[in-house]
């Protein structure tokens, strides 16, 4: 028995009301179990892209933990100051300004306020962005650069995200604050 009929007889019996060959139970265990192999290859095949992602990330992140001027925190977070500045810093209920671009390890540009909002500041709400943007940005004082470099679990965890960001990716991003929203 197949999922599909395979010739036009058993359409013209599903539409003259005529007893199936196949149950409308047996036929919905069909499907069911088509889209259970099928969830179960798109599983198996984020896995593998999920394990690529997260060994890269980590030794990406074990090897820039190394370099001059990068700071991690407790969770994971690694930041380096390219500009401080000396404003007032926002709390994780804040609403900034900032212009930023986002980059997967391998240096493709996923995001980018420069491109999006034609170079102007975008408004970010702190308690709706990722943990490592809320970490930094509650960190960071009014009017400085950062470059901040995120571990999978302080940006996306598990999930894949538009046609670039794989499960498990660690994220590098390049923050100006440029003000409090008042």
């Amino acid at each position: 028995v197949t999922a599909y009929p395979e010739n036009k007889e058993d359409i013209k019996d599903v539409l003259a009301g005529n007893e199936l060959k196949v149950s409308h139970r047996e036929a919905q265990g069909i499907v069911e179990q088509y889209f259970r192999k099928k969830q179960a290859a798109m599983d198996a095949e984020r896995a593998a892209k999920g394990k690529i992602a997260k060994e890269s990330g980590e030794k990406y992140l074990a090897e820039n933990a190394k370099k001059v001027g990068v700071k991690t925190t407790a969770s994971g977070l690694q930041y380096k100051v390219l500009k401080e500045g000396n404003g007032p810093i926002p709390a994780d209920t804040d609403v900034v300004h900032v212009i930023y671009e986002g980059r997967l390890i391998d240096g493709t540009v996923f995001d980018s306020s420069k491109k999006s909002a034609e170079g102007k500041p975008t408004e970010i709400h702190l308690n709706q962005v990722v943990k490592g943007w809320t970490e930094a940005l509650t960190m960071m004082p009014t009017g400085s650069e950062w470059e901040i470099y995120l571990p999978y679990q302080l940006a996306y965890g598990e999930r894949e995200t538009g046609d670039k960001i794989k499960p498990f990716s660690a994220l590098i991003f390049k923050i100006n604050l440029v003000d409090i929203k008042k």
